[in-house]
């Protein structure tokens, strides 16, 4: 009887994705205490080990299911509560807040649905792109009394590129299905 390899999930990239977790509670307690300055600086530490842990993974030939899963989840964690944060500052609408913590509980949900028939949908560009966006945005927010109305601007267009984004994942999401 031939075994499959075991797969090592602990490695760098998991590492760096765990971290962007931990960082996202850290970022929140540091702005609910009303220490902006270093809650933007661990904001920005965690946004930049999402680009690292993804270029690492494929680097050192390290990408796990535990780090498809992982990585997406610290993602939408990341974003949404930065953007809880700005929206209880009054720097973010409602209906922005809202609308992206909807979608990105449907893609958790909709994820853990092809999870169950053993299908992990990768990355695709519109949502790399959208995350690397929404990761700018908050960050022109974090300047809001500098920055406006364009950070609002900005909050607003990536919140159309968010939502196509879901769509697209929703149509790669069927058809996948489809094809089980």
């Amino acid at each position: 009887m031939k075994t499959e390899p075991r797969e090592e999930w602990l490695n760098i990239p998991n590492a760096l994705t765990a971290l962007r977790i931990l960082l996202t509670f850290a970022f929140l307690a540091l702005y609910i205490w009303g220490l902006y300055v270093p809650a933007i600086i661990v904001f920005v530490t965690a946004a930049s080990t999402d680009m690292v842990d993804g270029w690492l993974a494929r680097k050192l030939n390290r990408i796990t299911k535990l780090g498809k899963i992982l990585d997406p989840i610290a993602d939408k964690l990341m974003i949404v509560s930065a953007l809880v944060a700005l929206t209880l500052h009054g720097w973010c609408p409602w209906w922005l807040l809202i609308t992206i913590a909807v979608k990105e509980l449907l893609m958790l949900v909709g994820g853990l649905v092809m999870l169950t028939r053993g299908i992990v949908i990768p990355a695709i560009m519109i949502g790399k792109i959208a995350t690397v966006m929404f990761i700018a945005a908050i960050v022109l927010t974090f300047f809001h009394e500098y920055t406006q109305p364009f950070d609002l601007y900005a909050q607003g267009a990536v919140c159309v590129i968010s939502v196509a984004a879901l769509a697209v994942y929703a149509r790669k999401a069927y058809y996948l299905w489809k094809a089980r």
